[in-house]
């Protein structure tokens, strides 16, 4: 196994340049993939089912600090399986005909020509996108606040897929630890943003996400993300939601739990 010293340079050079992947032959016969997105790294060893996630040193704050600063930079990208989940709770709930009408509404009231293989296959979806196909999604569905939170924790259900390298996390983690590790998996979701654990006690946290332009809908989905992480980390009875309502502020959420792996 590279030492975490050695990574963090291969991941420099890997996220600074294009491809975002480096396989390495391994002598057990399999591949060893480094990756990185966002400044974060993590291998993968082919076939032997050994993951590690290491944040490395090229992780560059992309947003000011909650007390203002610089401007916030443009909004990027999230990874494709993420709306590909979207997309796939409106055909279990709605039907087949549900997903070609939220394509023709793309294409009709925003001008973006979106296919249904073209979602399902991208490793990487526009932030703006994805709000546009929430938006048209939970008009479709006459999705609530709880439907979307339904959707998010879809997400968590399915984790390994949205988030590369989040199921050795949650194998390793009680609640406390993920949220530990909560920007390490943010900044593998997403390019844009930042996560901040304002505080954390045993058995509650708060948690915002920021430096991106809030999108109601969005954070409704994080919140279902969010809980279903913590129950997926040992937390039961998980209560997740949001706090404030300051668009400069972005998503802040208070989570309750309760779990008896005690406090780290």
């Amino acid at each position: 196994m590279l030492a975490a010293r050695s990574l963090a340079v291969i991941a420099s050079i890997v996220h600074d340049g294009d491809p975002d992947r480096l396989s390495i032959p391994t002598r057990e016969g399999g591949d060893r993939t480094i990756r990185a997105r966002g400044g974060v790294a993590w291998v993968e060893t082919v076939g032997r089912g050994v993951s590690a996630v290491v944040e490395t040193r090229t992780r560059t704050a992309k947003c000011p600090p909650a007390d203002g600063g610089s401007p916030m930079a443009p909004v990027g990208t999230m990874t494709g399986a993420s709306t590909s989940m979207v997309v796939t709770w409106l055909e279990e709930r709605q039907g087949s005909r549900s997903v070609d009408a939220l394509f023709d509404r793309l294409d009709e009231h925003r001008g973006r020509e979106v296919s249904r293989q073209g979602v399902h296959s991208a490793s990487e979806i526009e932030y703006d996108l994805h709000t546009a196909i929430l938006e048209e999604v939970a008009d479709i569905a006459d999705a609530d606040d709880d439907l979307l939170r339904e959707i998010g924790r879809d997400g968590a259900d399915n984790i390994e897929q949205v988030i590369p390298g989040a199921g050795t996390i949650l194998k390793l983690a009680n609640p406390q630890r993920l949220l530990n590790r909560a920007r390490t998996l943010w900044g593998t979701y997403a390019d844009f943003g930042d996560v901040e654990v304002l505080a954390m006690d045993d058995g509650n946290a708060t948690l915002r996400i920021y430096g991106f332009p809030k999108h109601d809908h969005f954070c409704r989905t994080l919140e279902g993300l969010f809980e279903g992480l913590v129950e997926r980390a040992g937390g039961e009875d998980v209560e997740v939601r949001e706090i404030e309502h300051d668009v400069e502020r972005g998503c802040v959420f208070e989570g309750t739990w309760t779990d008896d792996s005690g406090f780290f």
